[in-house]
């Protein structure tokens, strides 16, 4: 019975070891996200629709209720922008046309919320320390402008504060017509992830439309050009509906309208992901080489991205030197002294500061900071000699002791009684 209740017992040791080893390693040692102490930038942009008029090889760029966010580490901020037109480079020169809302945690504190209201316009951006920054932009147009008409809105967010950065971008149109062109509904997202982590980056964008005519007809947008939807148009109509599209384009120079789904590009290490490119893009041109004009317009468009950089520097604690800076000021030569003269040496011009050393003589009580890890290991290996001890002493073990027991007293024999 004594020997049953000795393995019982070590058995039960052993079963403490082992379940409170992983609690133990986990409340001491808690994992933090792989971009934590290291640099990033986590950057977003949308834009529902973008006209560029220009002349040979030079464009100039409007968007039309554009977003764009941005979070960032060194230094950690957010910046959050939301405007109806934006010009771009051009701004430059001519400054921002229309209302727009700005964020930004460097000039605005920790936290700032800006929301501008103006006829038929409303932006939003919001920005907080953590890092995070959103934004929102919205225009309904009634009348034809230079970006067509319709209802068209964007939104960018960018989140730097969890586990995984995180960029997304989304735009839409609604009822929107420029010239022949008519989209009833079209929509644009694109997201991107990191973790910091190899195979931990995810990216993913596309473009969809709906009920798109172009002269009246019924069509579908796709990365071929235009074609005639025949799941609304009849058979028997077919045919006199594609020759009416194909002359809607034809007369007066060249005309291109296709669907270019975004690019994805995610490295293999974890540390960037990216989606970009695409939109539903439109160009006309005169086709003159010498006089050449253009027209472009790209619906639906934007990026999300998320690059992870290397270690960012500890700081260290504010002291003062111990030797202070030694004059980079070189000494003047003496011209004048000849050259059998004994050089005199020049005095420094500051007090070299030495560290002085000092013994302290006492005594206090030091705490560990921690647990020993070692005491665990100590208990696994009492267990296990208390469960083969308890072993050795059953009746079947009988032959396995007596032949240890010998063989302990032969090494004994051998090497220490000589």
């Amino acid at each position: 019975m004594m020997r049953l209740r000795t393995v019982v017992l070590g058995g039960a040791l052993l079963a403490l070891a082992a379940a409170v080893t992983p609690a133990s390693q986990a409340a001491d040692v808690a994992p933090e996200p792989a971009h934590v102490g290291r640099a990033f930038t986590v950057e977003a942009e949308a834009y529902p629709t973008q006209s560029a008029p220009g002349s040979q090889e030079t464009e100039i760029k409007v968007r039309s209720a554009s977003t764009r966010a941005v979070a960032n580490n060194p230094p950690v901020g957010a910046f959050a922008h939301a405007s109806a037109a934006d010009l771009g480079l051009a701004e430059a020169y001519v400054g921002r046309q229309g209302p727009s809302a700005d964020a930004d945690t460097a000039t605005q504190g920790d936290e700032d919320d800006v929301v501008i209201t103006e006829g038929g316009s409303r932006m939003e951006a919001h920005v907080d320390a953590t890092p995070k920054a959103s934004s929102r932009a919205r225009n309904s147009s009634a009348e034809s402008d230079s970006t067509g008409t319709g209802t068209v809105a964007s939104m960018s967010t960018t989140d730097g504060s969890g586990a995984r950065l995180i960029a997304n971008a989304e735009a839409e149109i609604n009822d929107f017509q420029a010239g022949l062109l008519v989209i009833g509904s079209g929509r644009f997202e694109a997201a991107a992830s990191i973790d910091g982590t190899p195979g931990g980056g995810r990216a993913a964008g596309f473009i969809r439309t709906s009920d798109a005519t172009f002269a009246g007809i019924p069509i579908t947008l796709g990365a071929d050009g235009v074609r005639v939807d025949e799941t609304k148009v009849p058979a028997p109509l077919l045919g006199p509906s594609t020759a009416a599209v194909q002359q809607a384009f034809s007369p007066g120079g060249y005309m291109d309208l296709r669907v270019v789904q975004p690019r994805v590009e995610i490295a293999e290490n974890g540390t960037a992901a990216r989606v970009f490119g695409g939109g539903i893009l439109i160009y006309l041109t005169n086709n003159d080489p010498a006089e050449r004009y253009f027209f472009s317009y790209t619906l639906l468009g934007g990026t999300a991205s998320v690059e992870l950089a290397g270690l960012l520097a500890q700081p260290t604690p504010d002291r003062s030197p111990a030797v202070s800076p030694i004059d980079a000021t070189p000494p003047v030569p003496d011209l004048f002294r000849r050259p059998d003269a004994a050089a005199t040496p020049r005095a420094p011009d500051r007090a070299v500061v030495t560290p002085e050393l000092r013994v302290l003589v006492g005594s206090e009580r030091v705490t560990l900071t921690g647990r020993w890890p070692g005491w665990i290991w100590a208990l696994v290996v009492v267990g296990l000699a208390w469960v083969f001890a308890g072993a050795l002493r059953l009746q079947p073990l009988h032959p396995v002791r007596a032949r240890l027991s010998r063989g302990l007293d032969d090494l004994a024999d051998r090497y220490l009684r000589g």
